[in-house]
């Protein structure tokens, strides 16, 4: 409930080996909801953000990080709630997603 009306979405993941190849499932719901991110570059997560223009990367937690990330939050333009939408359709689409991993399967097998 509180998602949905909320104008931005913050969110850090710990920086843990285990996180370094994760996806958090909460991005593509926020995304799915049209609403920006702020979050730091684990994962996929930062590349998503910074390739779709839908948010801010913090790159670490210092004082020079946050002054960076609060200057592209006032300069950079963000898609609206659409094209946040239509990204998250981009990275997180199951039908998409299930027929990207099929045809790397097939590639990987040699299949035609």
């Amino acid at each position: 409930m509180f998602l949905s009306v909320s104008e931005w979405n913050i969110f850090f993941i710990k920086d843990a080996y285990s996180k370094k190849a994760s996806s958090p499932t909460k991005q593509g719901e926020v995304m799915a909801m049209g609403i920006p991110i702020i979050c730091n570059d684990i994962g996929d997560t930062g590349n998503i953000i910074r390739e779709s223009g839908t948010g801010v990367v913090v790159k670490n937690f210092s004082d020079e990080a946050y002054d960076q990330a609060i200057h592209q939050l006032l300069t950079n333009s963000i898609p609206s709630r659409s094209a946040i939408r239509k990204a998250a359709f981009a990275y997180f689409d199951l039908k998409k997603g299930s027929a990207d991993y099929a045809k790397l399967y097939k590639r990987i097998l040699n299949e035609p």
